[in-house]
């Protein structure tokens, strides 16, 4: 157990294996339980919880863990604005090979995507916008195609974005079940 800056105890690592505590940075974005920096005094002590612990500042990833994901999981997110690009940038530049399918896993579980409603929707919810094909069909549900006008403007990269949305389950076409 260590001390936080309001020096209260905390375990390292929960029983998942994820960070509790951390390093603090240098303006402490995201607002983390960073270690009593007391503690961080001595070089020697920095090093051992660095090395020996393996207690480090907060990564992207712990970014979207321990702050972003559970805002989505209680459907606490009323802007996606940064949230999203922050989401967006670990999976197209950042996530290592292979945990791009347990990332992608992970976000199917709890995001929902702007529409063309400006309201949320599941991903499996919602359509591509320029799918000819779809059009004729959602012309008067605004809330099926995804807001990708919006998107756009927030990560720039049409291709690498419709992949993203492909990934999470946004659909690029109409499928319908008939009773033949």
């Amino acid at each position: 157990f260590f001390l936080d800056t309001n020096h209260k105890a905390t375990a390292a690592f929960d029983l998942d294996g994820k960070p509790q505590i951390f390093l603090p940075t240098v303006n402490n974005l995201g607002n983390y339980r960073t270690i009593c920096s007391e503690l961080l005094q001595n070089p020697e002590t920095e090093a051992f919880l660095r090395e020996t612990i393996g207690i480090e500042e907060p990564t992207l990833k712990d970014m979207i863990n321990n702050k972003i994901l559970p805002l989505y999981e209680n459907h606490s997110v009323t802007d996606d604005t940064e949230y999203f690009k922050i989401l967006f940038r670990y999976y197209n530049s950042e996530c290592p090979n292979k945990e791009i399918s347990a990332y992608l896993l992970e976000l199917k579980k709890v995001i929902y995507l702007r529409n063309l409603n400006r309201t949320f929707s599941s991903p499996r919810e919602l359509y591509m916008p320029e799918t000819n094909f779809i059009k004729p069909f959602v012309a008067d549900k605004p809330q099926c195609l995804i807001d990708m006008d919006f998107y756009l403007n927030l990560v720039g990269d049409e291709d690498e974005l419709k992949k993203f949305f492909f990934k999470l389950g946004v659909y690029e076409e109409l499928y319908y079940v008939t009773n033949e």
